[in-house]
């Protein structure tokens, strides 16, 4: 398996890498395009902590519940039961949480490559399952 993979899942390039290959590409390009257009535009890389997915805080606090409880190996019945709770207030509180949101989060909170994707693979579907099966009050509309 070639070393860009881990259980068949690509590992993403790191932030430093990204900033790098960002610079190597674009920085030649503005700089020419400054020079013929007398122009002063600037590459903007946002920084590290603005690219990690952000919970409100009642998602936060079931999300950490969920991540300090679980038993990362191995999903116990009450693992899934706190999982369940974070998906239904995300649903129910309209959490703009993505699959890949919450994959990231889970690989920052120690789960395995693998076992975070499946995770959030379960959420996402839930999230589907929810949007289907129990739509949300609309303002006046049951």
């Amino acid at each position: 398996m070639p070393p860009s993979l881990c259980a068949g899942i690509p590992i993403p390039p790191t932030y430093e890498v990204y900033v790098a290959a960002a610079k190597d590409l674009f920085v030649p390009l503005i700089r020419h395009y400054n020079h013929t257009y007398h122009s002063n535009r600037r590459l903007h890389i946002p920084t590290i902590d603005a690219t990690q997915p952000y919970l409100p805080n009642m998602a936060q606090t079931l999300f950490v519940d969920f991540t300090t409880q679980a038993h990362k190996s191995a999903l116990r019945r009450a693992d899934w039961q706190r999982l369940y709770a974070f998906i239904r207030h995300c649903h129910g509180r309209r959490v703009h949480a993505t699959r890949d949101d919450v994959y990231r989060l889970l690989v920052a909170a120690g789960f395995s490559l693998e076992h975070a994707a499946e995770i959030a693979d379960v959420y996402e579907h839930g999230r589907g399952i929810l949007r289907q099966s129990i739509p949300l009050e609309r303002e006046g509309k049951p």
